[in-house]
């Protein structure tokens, strides 16, 4: 990826598709032809075994059902950083990370960045969860166990195994 800098007034030309409950926007090398748009392929195996944790599904549901929130939005592009800053690539320009997921906040309950984070740039929201890789992504990495993926809950912020145990307990989840 030829790195630019990044642009602030350009909008850019992600392509939004829906599957299911699940907005996808997709830089324009990253879009699937239409029938192959699956939303299960987008969310390969360590990422829906993230998701289907039971700790973890607890967590979100939780979160996402007492701030009335709900939906989940993925953007999924390539990523790179410039300047300490998370930025993607809509295949012409290159935007914030941080940018997107504040336009995004609050419209979905859970958003999901599937674009590389290459200096482990952290991200955070005022209403919806987020997950994330911390480092380079693709799916044969993330499938081998290679990319950790992160956690973000607004008001309580990143949690690790154990604080979505304590998360659970404080909550009186049932897991």
């Amino acid at each position: 990826m030829q790195l630019s800098f990044p642009s602030f007034m350009t909008k850019s030309l992600l392509t939004k598709r829906t599957k299911g409950s699940i907005d996808m926007y997709f830089a324009l090398d990253q879009e699937p032809p239409e029938d192959e748009l699956e939303a299960d392929m987008f969310l390969d195996i360590r990422m829906k075994s993230f998701l289907e944790n039971k700790s973890y599904n607890a967590v979100i549901n939780h979160y996402t059902k007492n701030n009335d929130l709900s939906g989940i939005c993925m953007l999924i592009a390539h990523g790179d950083s410039y300047k300490n800053k998370w930025i993607y690539s809509d295949s012409k320009n290159d935007f914030s990370v941080q940018s997107w997921i504040n336009k995004k906040d609050g419209q979905y309950g859970l958003l999901i960045l599937r674009c590389c984070n290459l200096d482990a740039v952290p991200v955070q929201s005022k209403k919806s969860a987020i997950i994330f890789p911390n480092m380079d992504y693709s799916d044969a990495m993330l499938n081998d166990g290679e990319v950790q993926l992160e956690l973000f809950i607004p008001g309580r912020g990143y949690l690790d195994s154990y604080e979505v145990d304590a998360y659970i307990q404080e909550h009186n989840l049932n897991v």
